[in-house]
């Protein structure tokens, strides 16, 4: 963070010319990937950071020849116009609400010594005149000075936002289902209840426990207690009635037939046998 005195390195105006929002309206370029914010010759060439790279691998594991980064905040950048904005009492530059990608382009300055005692940066001159006075041996760093090569606007923040309503969203409908289906389970319930005659005009009196009418309150509490809100909801939807699908008119069309056919058949089965057609003996000789 920036000290309270302290001013940002450089300011980006994170607006659109009309030339980019025509491209973004026209699709050649989208806020989903990012677009690209016009940068100065002038912004590209302040170093907003440094890092400090040593050159022995006892001390470092890494050797960079080129080094560039990705941030999506610094606190050495700003919005423009926005420079002594206050987060929590404290001055802050670009943060990951802003939008912002910046991509950093190092490039290995100078070489460096680093008091081990003090962490005090100490150029090459003085490291060589110490080390020859005091009898030292100071390591050597490489100092990386970072600039910005590009920065690109994003719709970061709104994305955001609507993920957060989409989940909360999604929360209450969840929500809602199980109030719906704790209303059906509780209105099967009181159905059995009237069934064995156990019916009350008590809306708290309407739950059954080891073949016992219960408080519904004491029920419930005890059910949250001992399960969580899952398998609450799975409980409920396991008590739920099955809803049957209706048939098609097709489906019932077909059904209709079949019991017409059906009927038809039985009604041939019943019928006397005086009524059923009797078989001709002509043709056949007559007994003598």
């Amino acid at each position: 963070m920036l000290s309270p005195s302290s001013k940002p390195i450089l300011s980006i105006d994170n607006n659109l010319t009309a030339e980019l929002e025509e491209d973004v309206r026209a699709g050649r370029s989208s806020l989903d990937d990012g677009v690209l914010l016009p940068l100065s010759k002038t912004d590209k060439a302040k170093i907003i950071y440094r890092k400090y790279e040593a050159q022995s691998p006892d001390l470092s594991d890494t050797s960079h020849r080129e080094w560039e980064t990705t941030m999506v905040a610094h606190p050495k950048l700003s919005i423009l116009g926005m420079e002594d904005r206050l987060l929590d009492d404290e001055i802050v530059g670009v943060s990951e609400d802003d939008g912002l990608i910046l991509r950093f382009v190092g490039s290995a300055e100078s070489t460096v010594a680093i008091d081990m005692n003090n962490g005090r940066v100490i150029k090459e001159e003085e490291a060589e005149l110490l080390e020859e006075t005091m009898g030292l041996q100071i390591p050597r760093y490489t100092e990386w000075c970072f600039r910005l090569g590009w920065v690109k606007l994003t719709n970061g923040p709104e994305s955001r936002r609507k993920l957060a309503e989409t989940y909360e969203r999604q929360k209450n409908m969840e929500q809602a289902e199980m109030f719906s289906s704790m209303e059906q389970f509780f209105g099967k319930l009181m159905g059995r209840l009237d069934d064995m005659g156990h019916s009350s005009t008590d809306p708290g009196q309407v739950a059954m426990k080891d073949g016992e009418i219960i408080n519904t309150e004491s029920l419930l509490q005890e059910m949250l207690k001992q399960n969580s809100p899952e398998q609450m909801k799975a409980l409920i939807d396991l008590e739920a009635p099955d809803e049957i699908e209706p048939l098609s008119a097709e489906e019932l069309a077909e059904e209709q037939e079949m019991l017409a056919q059906e009927e038809k058949n039985i009604t041939e089965l019943e019928k006397p046998e005086e009524e059923k057609p009797k078989t001709s003996n002509r043709g056949r000789p007559k007994k003598k």
